[in-house]
């Protein structure tokens, strides 16, 4: 039962939000690895990137089109 306590614990840390200083450049080069890990993925037929992950991908896409648009247009 201990055990089970510490382990949701853990995933509810995981949920935690925290500001991240990044800038346009350096979500490109994230993008860039995780687009070289799904690459990567379609070459072996192996599923490196869980849900969350490419949830994540998804969200990080979003925020770099929109900054390049709202710096483009400065």
């Amino acid at each position: 039962m201990m055990q089970t306590l510490e382990a949701e614990k853990k995933l509810e840390i995981l949920k935690s939000r925290t500001p991240v200083d990044l800038s346009l450049n350096d979500l490109r080069i994230l993008l860039g690895c995780f687009n070289a890990v799904a690459y990567q993925a379609k070459l072996d037929d192996e599923p490196y990137l869980d849900a969350d992950a490419i949830d994540l991908r998804n969200k990080l896409e979003s925020l770099y089109q929109k900054l390049l648009k709202h710096h483009g247009n400065s």
